[in-house]
């Protein structure tokens, strides 16, 4: 599997991000047009690309890292 089909469930994208997880669920959320997921049943996947996208995210807050 190519890193960037490297998929992600929530709770590996908060051990990924390292925020906790109701953050990462608020996230996901508000910025939703900005992450990349693929439904798997009732279950969204994330990718590669959304964890850095969600690692910018506080960065460009000036919240954390």
């Amino acid at each position: 599997m190519s890193e960037e089909r490297q998929m992600f469930s929530v709770a590996e994208l908060v051990e990924a991000v390292g925020a906790p997880r109701t953050t990462i669920n608020d996230w996901l959320t508000r910025y939703a047009k900005y992450i990349d997921y693929e439904m798997r049943g009732k279950r969204k996947v994330y990718f590669l690309s959304s964890v850095q996208v969600l690692r910018c995210i506080p960065r460009s807050h000036g919240d954390f890292r």
